[in-house]
């Protein structure tokens, strides 16, 4: 029996066509900050309930959103960042509508 991998996935959703490649972007990119989010915090020594009272965010919230099992809002990312004192960037794409689905200028 063969069984797909999660990036076999990934790519498959991405072939469907402009949106779904869109999404999946959108959310690869979630992950590399939650990524760089976790080893900052790893790196400062800091267990999750540490940054849970520093940040004012759930312990659970920050667990699960290290596992990825949650796609944290922008400004629960801005807070943890701002107590592990790093910067988090997100470029800003605009889209335009072009004939048979969504563009990317």
């Amino acid at each position: 029996m063969s069984y797909l991998t999660f990036d076999d996935v990934l790519e498959q959703v991405k072939a469907e066509g402009p949106r779904e490649r869109q999404t999946v972007e959108a959310a690869e990119k979630v992950a590399e900050i939650i990524e760089k989010v976790t080893k900052a915090r790893i790196q400062r020594g800091l267990s999750q309930r540490e940054l849970a009272e520093l940040s004012q965010v759930q312990q659970t919230t920050i667990a699960r959103m290290e596992t990825l099992k949650v796609m944290p809002r922008l400004n629960t990312l801005v807070r943890i960042a701002e107590c592990l004192n790093i910067e988090i960037s997100v470029e800003q794409r605009t889209l335009r509508l072009i004939k048979g689905g969504l563009g990317k200028d």
